[in-house]
């Protein structure tokens, strides 16, 4: 649009000359004795147009000619500009397709080519990043304090190299270094609203849980961090800090807290807990029921069935108003259940608990139950249902039966022969006569363990075991201190190499 305007303009001062000229038809005479020059007045415009133009040429070509030195440093400038942010694109490309050992290389090379500080703290923090990938960790070190050196005093170089190297230590589950770093920018200030986040993680990794609470609360006063994240550090923190304090700076802390924070249920719990640890009943009872008039949770509803027999009515009470809001919350009837069971309303007990039963039965319901049986004299349904909680609890695992290798095939051997075996007999005392059972092999593995039948019906049958003197001898004579064989394992594995006429023979039953 410029270049429009500018030509109409020159259209109009062009025709505006040309009127001009046409009604003056002068000359114009230039007398330098003995010289006298005589031309028109038109062509004295045109010519002093002329050298206009031309002593501007000449200018511009003595300007181009003098910046000569200038518009090299440019070039040289430029093209170390995109030199650079080749070797940067190459190595980030790199580093983000897993190519680590390239990327290094490229990042190595950057750094030390680049003339300019930032790209070279850039280069040094990601070759940092790159190694420590690698599990190099002493290379991570070298590059860190290359790029603590580049920043100088320039704040803003401070801030992003504390910010980078407190990302990777914390990668590395150092938190102390990256406290170290971080800390002094959240001292400085609070803008940097990434410094605190990372800030906040590293004292939740110390469970330093009085600085997560503090940096919590600023970065949720400025907007900085997800509600929903800032709520699970609050409880872990808030929790913490409840057990930890003593009464008055548990008060101070309860007084901090906003009005949808105390009614979470992890806090409601650790301040019920320690109201009641200052044997503050109902202070505890308030908290709780305030919880619970928001959100029916389980383990509020848990909490408040922690009573003293006592005590139960104003909470029956309440927890009949809640039904009635939620007739089919088993948790809540389980709750009934409970506190008619202090009471010793018998029959609404087990109403209420077979109530919640029937919507889902778990270990607490019947574990209630039992005891509840058992209080009034019905044994067999307590234990019933004990076995019951036991089962759902998985506190009674199956145990699978002893399973024994078998004894080593001794036939083979020539240190113990075919004939050093163990014979089990048995005697029959209506007969008067011992029948020779199979005899079994001496176990070489020490696996072996023998397991007598139980008696037959009709039948007194007692077992005992023979062992053949004539037969140990050469057994025993084994077991000689200098004898190699002692320590070593050398029978055949049963079954394989062998042919059946070559193991030992058995006797009959």
């Amino acid at each position: 649009m410029r270049a429009w305007i500018w030509t109409l303009i020159l259209f109009v001062a062009a025709v505006a000359l040309a009127l001009v000229l046409q009604d003056h038809r002068g000359n114009v005479i230039i007398n330098i004795p003995p010289w006298q020059m005589s031309f028109s007045i038109t062509f004295a415009v045109l010519t002093i147009f002329a050298l206009c133009l031309i002593v501007y040429a000449v200018l511009r070509f003595l300007g181009w000619i003098s910046g000569s030195p200038e518009r090299y440093r440019i070039w040289r400038r430029h093209r170390a500009q995109q030199r650079d942010q080749q070797l940067l694109q190459r190595g980030w490309l790199a580093l983000l397709d897993g190519r680590l050992g390239l990327a290094e290389k490229e990042l190595t090379k950057l750094h030390h080519k680049s003339k300019s500080k930032e790209t070279r703290l850039i280069a040094a923090l990601t070759a940092a990043r790159v190694l420590q990938q690698q599990s190099n960790i002493h290379g991570r070190d070298e590059y860190l304090a290359k790029a603590k050196a580049l920043t100088g005093h320039d704040n803003r170089l401070k801030v992003a190299y504390a910010t980078a190297a407190a990302e990777l230590y914390i990668r590395s589950n150092e938190p102390e270094l990256a406290v170290a770093l971080l800390q002094p920018i959240q001292d400085a200030t609070t803008r940097h609203f990434h410094a605190t986040r990372l800030l906040l993680r590293t004292q939740y990794m110390l469970q330093n849980y009085q600085q997560v609470y503090d940096l919590m609360r600023i970065l949720l006063r400025r907007n900085a961090i997800p509600q929903e994240e800032a709520m699970r550090y609050l409880d872990i923190a808030v929790v913490h800090l409840i057990r930890q304090a003593n009464e008055l700076e548990f008060k101070n802390l309860w007084s901090d807290l906003r009005g949808d924070e105390r009614v979470r249920p992890d806090i409601a719990v650790a301040a019920a807990q320690k109201w009641l640890f200052f044997d503050n009943f109902n202070e505890a009872g308030r908290v709780l029921e305030a919880a619970l008039n928001v959100e029916l949770h389980p383990m509020l509803l848990s909490e408040y069935g922690k009573i003293a027999p006592e005590h139960y009515a104003r909470r029956l009470s309440k927890a009949e108003e809640w039904l009635k809001k939620d007739p089919d919350n088993p948790d809540l009837l389980a709750l009934l259940g409970q506190l008619c069971f202090k009471g010793q309303l018998w029959g609404q007990a087990e109403h209420y608990l077979k109530r919640s039963m029937a919507i889902r039965a778990d270990m607490r319901v019947h574990a209630l139950l039992g005891s509840l049986y058992n209080a009034i004299d019905r044994k067999d349904e307590a234990i019933r249902h004990w076995l019951s909680a036991a089962e759902v609890a998985g506190s009674m695992p199956s145990v699978s039966p002893r399973v024994l290798l078998p004894a080593a095939d001794t036939g083979a051997d020539p240190k113990y022969g075919a004939a050093a075996f163990v014979h089990v007999a048995s005697q029959d005392h209506d007969k008067g006569t011992t029948v020779s059972e199979h005899p079994h092999p001496i176990a070489a593995s020490a696996a072996y363990e023998e397991k007598f039948d139980a008696p037959r019906r009709g039948q007194a049958a007692k077992q005992k075991t023979v062992v053949h003197t004539n037969h140990l001898k050469d057994y025993q004579a084994a077991e000689n201190e200098d004898d190699p064989h002692q320590y070593f394992d050398t029978a055949p594995i049963p079954g394989i190499g062998q042919s059946p006429k070559d193991k030992p023979a058995t006797s009959g039953k």
